[in-house]
């Protein structure tokens, strides 16, 4: 089981770079914030989910490892099983802290596809769709591969972390100075804490550099459903 204090700090430099996100995204449209403009929305909102996944790890540390407080609410409770349940915790928490921002991410992506290309931003296309065009629209393909592997990811979630693609083919995504190899049934094992907290710095990265495109900040309103 990982550390909660190693975990806590991981997430802090990923909220690091959230911070300074927010900071170019509020030089170059202030008022985005104030009207929760989509191309605000999800900066914030991934802000909020680390910070509540350092909580609940705080949480789990204090309480859910503690006998007594099992015991005052499940008194058939054995103390063996404590470790199996901090373990299912921290799996819990390490999804979800994924899950969030993948929901936002798709949310934010389609709000401003279709005020930029409504034509083309259909309810019915893929989000793998989208990210694409957006990043090829955008001169930002380099993020291709990045938005390629958190799709990917967030598929799988579906599947309690097994990589199940609808071709039963295999796959490989190249992100930075990695190769992921994915096979049909194998697990994501790759999804650590570590990755968790730098694949959403580089998704942060990604969205600042769509946000700030010259293409989406001349939009005049992009709005959230």
């Amino acid at each position: 089981m990982t550390s909660t204090e190693a975990v806590h700090n991981r997430l802090t430099v990923t909220l690091h770079r959230i911070r300074d996100a927010i900071t170019t995204v509020r030089t170059i449209c202030p008022d985005w914030e104030h009207r929760n403009d989509a191309r605000w929305a999800w900066f914030p909102g991934v802000k909020k989910v680390l910070m509540l996944t350092q909580l609940h790890l705080e949480l789990r540390k204090v309480y859910l490892s503690d006998h007594s407080w099992w015991a005052s609410r499940h008194p058939e409770f054995e103390t063996m099983d404590i470790p199996d349940m901090l373990s299912e915790c921290e799996v819990l928490y390490k999804w979800w802290t994924l899950h969030q921002p993948y929901a936002q991410l798709e949310e934010v992506l389609r709000r401003i596809a279709e005020a930029l290309d409504p034509a083309f931003a259909s309810p019915k296309i893929p989000i793998s769709r989208i990210s694409k065009y957006l990043c090829t629209e955008l001169t930002l393909d380099k993020y291709i591969t990045l938005f390629d592997l958190a799709h990917t990811t967030r598929n799988s979630i579906h599947n309690n972390g097994v990589f199940r693609p609808p071709d039963g083919k295999p796959k490989q995504i190249s992100w930075k100075d990695r190769t992921y190899d994915l096979s049909p049934d194998d697990p994501l094992d790759f999804v650590s804490w570590e990755f968790v907290c730098e694949h959403i710095g580089d998704l942060t990265e990604a969205m600042c550099c769509i946000m700030c495109s010259p293409e989406i900040s001349r939009l005049s309103d992009v709005k959230r459903l």
